[in-house]
């Protein structure tokens, strides 16, 4: 049984990091496909409280997941792909998308929604929808086992247009860092220096840094980290050398008792010194 500090230790989490959270579907919702597919509607909020604000999200995308505490896994196929978030329709404080699940491809079981929000350069989020059910489904793709009632939610600061993440590239040389808007913000990167110097004096390269504080207390995460990027000019290779063995392994270790040829004994300091006297 889920203990009532846990699910408030849950609630806290998802209150400081859950900026996109979905509404719909709901806990245990059940919805049958014997029309031949299952429709319905995804809708979420996004409470502007931490990056990315809701001004700031390009798209989104919808998938169908499936899977326990332990993994999950998604369709490859998209129930919505790139959604432009300028057009969709918001009421009462929520976005909606309407969808549809093919009743021949997915079978009866326990699934959840995965919503993957894309603010282009300086971040994505997947969230997940709470489990819900499907019957009457005549597909392969089921899932009869244990399911996960909260799946984990994923905040990186650069992700491609499906909510993938990407490698870290030059443009954030480009993208000054008073400028980023993400948790985790990167420096520029130091360019590679010329073969040759013609310079004979020291000229700062960048203005003196300064520190503003904020003058009234907030109740958001603005910046978790700064992140330093290795230079474009440093060669990464993979070491596929396997580490050796350990002594043990070898035969090079011994016990050091069997290096020991004189076996200590206890000495009485008064005995000593009066044999001495």
């Amino acid at each position: 049984m889920v203990s009532i500090k846990w699910l408030l230790l849950i609630g806290l989490v998802r209150s400081v990091l859950g900026d996109v959270s979905i509404v719909e579907p709901g806990y245990l919702d059940k919805f049958s496909g014997a029309s031949g597919s299952v429709k319905m509607a995804v809708r979420w909020k996004n409470d502007n409280f931490i990056y990315p604000y809701a001004d700031q999200i390009n798209f989104y995308n919808v998938t169908l997941c499936r899977g326990t505490k332990y993994g999950v896994e998604c369709r490859p196929e998209k129930l919505a792909q790139n959604v432009d978030a300028r057009k969709l329709p918001e009421k009462d404080g929520l976005f909606s998308v309407d969808v549809a699940i093919d009743g021949n491809v997915i079978g009866d079981g326990f699934f959840t929604i995965q919503l993957a929000s894309s603010a282009g350069l300086m971040g994505y989020t997947i969230v997940y929808s709470k489990p819900f059910q499907l019957t009457d489904m005549k597909g392969s793709w089921d899932w009869k086992g244990e399911y996960n009632p909260y799946p984990v939610e994923e905040y990186q600061i650069t992700a491609d247009l499906q909510g993938r993440p990407r490698t870290y590239g030059a443009e954030y040389a480009k993208t000054a860092y008073r400028f980023q808007t993400g948790l985790t913000r990167f420096p520029p990167l130091q360019t590679q220096p010329p073969t040759k110097k013609t310079a004979t004096t020291w000229v700062a390269a960048n203005p003196s840094t300064s520190v503003s504080y904020f003058k009234t207390p907030i109740n958001s995460i603005i910046q978790e980290t700064t992140m330093s990027m290795s230079g474009p000019f440093i060669t990464q290779v993979v070491n596929h050398v396997p580490p050796p063995s350990f002594p043990t392994d070898n035969g090079a270790a011994y016990n050091p008792k069997d290096r020991i040829k004189f076996t200590p004994k206890k000495v009485n300091y008064n005995q000593l010194a009066t044999k001495s006297a």
